[in-house]
C-alpha cells in the first residue's frame, strides 16, 4: 500500500490543484469587474496574492490557526497560500452534499470544529476540462455555451485539507460521502436517484487521481466494494460506480452564490458573503438572466 507520508510532499501548483486556486481569485473578480480592462483585472489578481502570501499561518494540532486578525474576503486566499489540499466530492444534487460536508467540517475533530469564518466546503461543477465563453460555467439560464452539464461537468462540493492533517480529514469526508449511499441488492445507489444523468454522477476528485497520495484512502474507505475508475471527463451516470478526477486536470468551479448553503445554516452563508467567499463567479445569479 502506497505510504501516506506521501501526503507532506505535494509541492507542485498541480498537486495542491493550483488551477482551482486562481480560478478561485479570476471568478471573485470577474464576477465585479467583468467590463474593467486586462490591467485592472490583473492587478486586481496580483494584491489578492500578495495579501494572502504575506499573511502569516501556523499549524496546530492538525488545524489551522491564523496568528492575526485577518481582513474580510481573504481568509480563504490565506488557507489556499497556507499549503492547504483542495479536494471534491459530489453523488447527486450539491445543496445536500455541502450540508453532510459542512457538518463534517464543523462537528468533526478532524476539522477541530470549524467555526462559520472558516469552512471551505463550497458547491460547485467539476469532472471536465471544456469552459463556456470568458471561461464560465454555469447553472441553467446562463448565457449560451456555459451550462455545467453541457460541458460535461457534474455538481460537487469542493473542502481544503489542512496541511499535516490531510489523512484524518479526508477520512472524516470519504465517511460520509460513502455512507451516503443506499444499498439495493448487490448495488449501492446515491442518495436521490430521481436526479439522473452524468450531471449527477458520483465523482471525487484528488491530487493526481488514481495515481494520487490520497487514492489509498478511497479504497480503503470504500467499504461497499463500488466499484472506482478513473475519470476521462464528461463521463455519465452510472450504478454502483464512482468517478476518481485528478482536480489538478479537472478544475472546480464554484457554483453561483445563490446555490450555496441553499440547505442552510442561514447564518453560516451570512458569514461566508461577508468574508466574500461567494462572490458572483460572473454567471448570473438566480431569476438575473434574461
Amino acid at each position: 500500500m502506497v505510504g501516506y507520508g506521501a501526503l507532506e510532499n505535494f509541492s507542485s501548483e498541480a498537486d495542491l490543484c493550483g488551477s482551482n486556486k486562481s480560478e478561485h481569485v479570476v471568478h471573485t473578480v470577474r464576477g465585479y469587474v467583468r467590463s474593467a480592462t486586462l490591467l485592472i483585472l490583473s492587478a486586481a489578481a496580483a494584491v489578492l496574492l500578495c495579501v494572502a502570501f504575506s499573511s502569516v499561518v501556523r499549524s496546530s494540532g492538525g488545524g489551522m490557526q491564523l496568528e492575526s486578525p485577518v481582513p474580510k474576503g481573504e481568509i480563504a486566499s490565506q488557507q489556499l497560500a497556507g499549503g492547504n489540499t483542495m479536494v471534491y466530492l459530489g453523488n447527486g444534487c450539491f445543496w445536500a452534499r455541502q450540508y453532510a460536508l459542512v457538518r463534517v467540517e464543523q462537528h468533526s475533530p478532524a476539522f477541530r470544529d470549524r467555526d462559520d469564518a472558516h469552512v471551505t466546503a463550497l458547491a460547485g461543477y467539476a469532472g471536465a476540462t471544456a469552459l463556456g465563453p470568458q471561461g464560465l460555467v454555469c447553472y441553467h439560464g446562463g448565457p449560451p455555451g456555459t451550462l455545467y452539464e453541457t460541458l460535461g461537468d457534474c455538481e460537487v462540493v469542493q473542502v481544503a485539507l489542512d496541511k499535516g492533517a490531510e489523512v484524518v480529514q479526508f477520512k472524516a469526508l470519504l465517511h460520509s460521502f460513502f455512507g451516503s449511499f443506499v444499498r439495493n441488492a448487490a448495488v449501492m445507489l446515491r442518495p436521490d436517484p430521481q436526479d439522473a444523468g452524468g450531471a449527477y454522477r458520483s465523482a471525487i476528485g484528488i491530487p493526481g487521481g488514481v495515481d494520487g497520495p490520497l487514492m489509498p484512502l478511497i479504497r480503503d474507505s470504500n467499504v461497499d466494494g463500488m466499484q472506482l475508475l478513473a475519470g476521462k471527463g464528461g463521463e455519465e451516470d452510472q450504478v454502483n460506480l464512482v468517478w476518481i478526477y485528478d482536480c489538478g486536470k479537472f478544475a472546480f468551479h464554484r457554483a453561483e452564490e445563490y446555490h450555496q448553503f441553499h440547505k442552510g445554516p442561514s447564518a453560516l452563508k451570512t458569514t461566508q458573503q461577508a468574508l466574500a467567499r461567494i462572490n458572483p463567479t460572473g454567471c448570473p445569479e438566480k431569476g438575473n438572466w434574461r
